[in-house]
């Protein structure tokens, strides 16, 4: 090697450091890919995508982000105008990463969830039938 060479002969930690960034980047990919599942699986229906769900610790601590987080109180300051008019619809959707797991516990890393929200009574009845395995259409 050269005296006056510009480059330096590489680190020991130069790999280790490769190894973490290219996990990281991978983990980035893993949750991008996630949402994106998500986002098929409700048929990208409208609603609020936000980085932090609104029914967390994290989500209501935070002040209203754009993106981030909609804040604490949330439903009971944009109300039915400010959540669901925009939209065109009485159900909306939130898709939102998910910091704690079943029984409060902390995950090692975040799930990305959707929450539904319904403005609708009617609409609420009927879901709810729905998830007790009755039908609350007629059998013909």
């Amino acid at each position: 090697m050269r005296l006056d060479s510009p480059f330096e002969p590489p680190s020991k930690t130069t790999p280790i450091v490769l190894f973490a960034g290219s996990l990281f980047c991978l983990w980035g990919l893993h949750l991008i890919l996630s949402y994106r599942k998500v986002l098929q699986s409700i048929h990208n229906h409208p609603g609020l995508r936000v980085c932090f769900t609104p029914t967390g610790i994290i989500g209501n601590i935070l002040p209203r982000i754009p993106g981030i987080a909609v804040g604490a109180h949330w439903g009971m300051r944009r109300k039915h105008e400010g959540l669901y008019a925009p939209f065109g619809w009485d159900i909306v959707s939130i898709v939102s990463l998910n910091l704690l797991y079943a029984r409060g516990t902390i995950g090692f890393y975040p799930k990305i969830r959707a929450d539904f929200f319904i403005a609708d009574p009617y609409a609420a009845k009927v879901l709810s039938l729905l998830g007790n395995c009755a039908s609350p259409f007629p059998v013909p």
